[in-house]
């Protein structure tokens, strides 16, 4: 990794390119398909085919791409669209890593866990994801130029579609 100074500039950057700052946003997920019983079915369309991945994945989107995941008792499905170069997670839950916030006071019991946070890709190591409870990452980015107010105190232009199928109205 290239060593960086400060706002992810590289340390042989000359200043003759132009940098833009991104703003990431990390959205960690327990998706329920129509139960909150069982785990889950996860699947990726490539554009071309549904594949049905066993392990624990990062996969950076790409136009016709979707990570799927369904009831496997059931008719419930959600698919997720990878269209605006967004990035997802799928992983299994791990009480040492970080997930979805159980309260609004503490994110985890260990803060030198929060700490050592960096991507959530740091979490795939190959458990098995089929039939089971995972947690699913979305990854936003949008660069800096394009938030509305130059500190970042509103949200910015990054955006994700989440299609619900199979459930009865």
């Amino acid at each position: 990794m290239e060593a960086l100074r400060n706002y992810g500039v590289p340390e042989d950057w000359e200043g003759e390119e132009t940098v833009v700052q991104q703003y990431l946003h990390f959205t960690a997920l327990e998706p329920t398909p129509g139960t909150t019983d069982s785990g889950v079915r996860t699947q990726v369309f490539n554009g071309k085919e549904w594949i049905t991945p066993e392990s624990e994945f990062y996969l950076v989107g790409e136009p016709s791409q979707k990570v799927r995941f369904s009831n496997p008792d059931g008719s419930e499905q959600i698919d997720v669209p990878l269209n605006r170069d967004l990035e997802a997670v799928v992983v299994r839950p791990n009480s040492n890593e970080i997930g979805p916030a159980q309260d609004q006071v503490t994110r985890t019991d260990d803060r030198e866990v929060e700490r050592e946070f960096y991507h959530p890709a740091q979490y795939v190591d190959g458990e098995s994801i089929q039939d089971q409870r995972v947690i699913f990452w979305l990854i936003m980015e949008a660069s800096m130029d394009e938030v509305p107010h130059p500190a970042g105190v509103t949200g910015y232009v990054a955006q994700a579609e989440f299609q619900l199928n199979g459930y009865e109205s």
